[in-house]
């Protein structure tokens, strides 16, 4: 079909290439959101995070303290520290967090988990002092900013 209006031209090129366009769009969104398994049959990163979110604090600590018998990292220390801290036992976590320090002086979420822990003690001092250290190495460091501010207001309202 032939027309020189220049109207439906310009009409008809606009349909094709949104056509050629939507049609990738389409098949992409399909490939992505289709497809929940990978080749293996396994799940995909987002939802083992998503199965790993579901583990209870007491099976975090428990897996965690499995792990430290045979690895005594940095790494296996400070997640037994935050598994510690999940479970409300913050005497604990500190001091695995000050092992994680002593191991790696820049650890700056372990100052900043060191100040909270303190700062769920009640023991703001302390707690303002590891979150400051948190932001000396880093200072745009906004949780370590935000506890900062939470544990000054406690200390205020506690001397009042």
């Amino acid at each position: 079909m032939q027309t020189n209006n220049p109207k439906v031209k310009r009409n008809i090129t606009i349909a094709v290439a949104s056509i050629l366009l939507v049609v990738p769009i389409v098949f992409i969104l399909i490939l992505i959101f289709g497809n929940s398994k990978n080749n293996k049959g396994q799940t995909d990163p987002q939802q083992q995070n998503q199965q790993a979110q579901k583990v209870s604090p007491e099976e975090k600590l428990i897996n965690a303290l499995k792990i430290s018998k045979t690895d005594s990292s940095e790494t296996a220390l400070f997640n037994l520290a935050l598994a510690y801290n999940d479970n409300k036992m913050h005497k604990e976590g500190i001091d695995l967090f000050l092992k994680v320090v002593k191991i790696n002086p820049k650890h700056v979420i372990a100052y900043n988990n060191l100040g909270f822990s303190y700062g769920c003690l009640g023991e703001w001092d302390n707690g303002i002092k590891y979150c400051q250290m948190a932001l000396d190495l880093d200072p745009n460091f906004q949780l370590a900013k935000n506890n900062l501010n939470w544990m000054k207001d406690e200390k205020k309202k506690a001397s009042k």
